[in-house]
């Protein structure tokens, strides 16, 4: 997906993304963000799936046990 958003951005599709900071290919992302001069590049914050950033210890009541986020922990209705 990273590869095919600097494709797009090169072939003037695309001007803009944004990081998904726990996603696993963030290091790769970031990579090519720095990479793909002209590139409009945001912050996804994502608090319902996945590893947090933070350490477990900062956000106890929105992970699970073995410190991940839980998308049914988040729902509000």
């Amino acid at each position: 997906m990273n590869c095919g958003i600097a494709e797009a951005h090169r072939n003037g599709i695309v001007t803009s993304a944004s990081l998904l900071a726990n996603g696993e290919a963030f290091a790769e992302a970031a990579e090519l963000a720095r990479a793909t001069g002209g590139l409009g590049v945001g912050v996804h914050l994502n608090l319902n799936d996945g590893p947090p950033v933070a350490p477990r210890e900062s956000v106890p009541s929105l992970v699970n046990d073995a410190g991940q986020f839980e998308a049914d922990r988040m729902a509000c209705c």
